[in-house]
């Protein structure tokens, strides 16, 4: 069972990036219909370790004007801006880094995972570091009545980070050392991570702590392991087709424990979450101007335009018009 049905062909107006290795340089290209376009050009950087931090970045050079949009899963993330300008976002938050003066950075919690967003603009020059811990890592080295448990029960909280010199150091080294391969090369990429952490996560403000519009505490409902994989796996691909048998099959189990561990956990359908997450993201890319209500349609895996419509008035008790005209 098809979990809404995807039409065959859509327009597009994000990219789905791929990174391209050449001799001197790499590249981010776009994926889209079968056609390939160069984004961003530079220097990456990107290591995973264990199952708690992960970080990629480096020095590029924005190519054309366009957005991409993923998914972010459950998590910490550090985004330290050196160099350039960053336009960048989680659901309902949006942010705006310059870093032309000063180098700017910032740190959002998702307890749940979010759709992400980046625009990329042609010209700009980007050097930055992102660090995305897993909520588990940092839970497990904070104290029973730390702050920072607040920080991680609050979805959407997020804190500007003041880029003092040993944090400036220390990103730097990180986006010069580039991919670490050897035995050498990767501790030493990961005390540097760690001495990062050490500094921005150990001297945080808490008292400068905010939180997005739709913010909500997850203390009281700590999701079943299964359906936290199994919603982060969805997230990434709810661009995609999506039935529940498919769905079941990818994490093992039967079509019946899938139903009843969200019913359990979300107090929703499988189907009803993915209705929900794709509306939500239609929403969002309509208030930023992003898509008209016809494309909005086919990202929301809606064929005719008037049946989106009844579904998004349903959600969000306006229309997509009335939404635009609000503008």
């Amino acid at each position: 069972m098809e979990l809404g049905r995807r039409p065959r062909q859509k327009p597009t107006k994000v990219a789905l990036a791929e990174k391209i290795e050449l001799t001197e340089k790499q590249m981010i290209v776009s994926k889209n219909r079968g056609q390939s376009k160069a984004l961003l050009e530079g220097n990456f950087v990107a290591y995973q370790y264990g199952d708690g931090i992960a970080m990629h970045g480096g020095t590029s050079m924005e190519l054309h004007d366009s957005n991409i949009v993923s998914s972010a899963p459950s998590s910490l993330i550090l985004t330290l801006l050196l160099e350039g300008q960053l336009s960048f976002g989680y659901d309902e938050l949006q942010f705006e880094l310059d870093a032309n003066v000063t180098p700017k950075a910032v740190l959002v919690n998702l307890a749940r995972p979010a759709h992400f967003r980046r625009a990329i603009r042609k010209g700009n020059p980007v050097r930055k570091i992102n660090v995305m811990f897993k909520p588990d890592w940092v839970r497990e080295r904070a104290d029973k009545h730390s702050e920072m448990l607040r920080l991680l029960s609050t979805h959407q909280a997020h804190i500007k980070i003041h880029v003092n010199e040993k944090v400036l150091t220390i990103a730097n080294k990180l986006v010069e050392a580039g991919t670490p391969e050897t035995f050498g090369e990767k501790l030493a990429v990961e005390s540097l991570i760690h001495q990062l952490a050490l500094h921005v996560l150990s001297e945080l403000e808490m008292s400068e702590m905010q939180t997005g519009e739709n913010a909500v505490s997850e203390t009281a409902r700590r999701l079943d392991p299964t359906v936290e994989n199994i919603v982060g796996y969805i997230e990434t691909q709810l661009q995609q087709p999506l039935t529940l048998e498919s769905l079941a099959s990818e994490f093992a189990i039967s079509v019946s424990k899938l139903q009843r561990l969200f019913k359990a956990n979300l107090d929703l359908t499988v189907q009803g979450y993915v209705r929900q997450r794709r509306l939500e993201i239609a929403r969002q890319q309509l208030e930023r101007g992003l898509v008209g209500i016809t494309e909005a349609a086919y990202e929301a895996g809606y064929q005719h335009p008037s049946n989106f419509t009844a579904a998004f008035r349903r959600e969000f008790g306006v229309s997509p018009k009335a939404l635009l005209s609000k503008k």
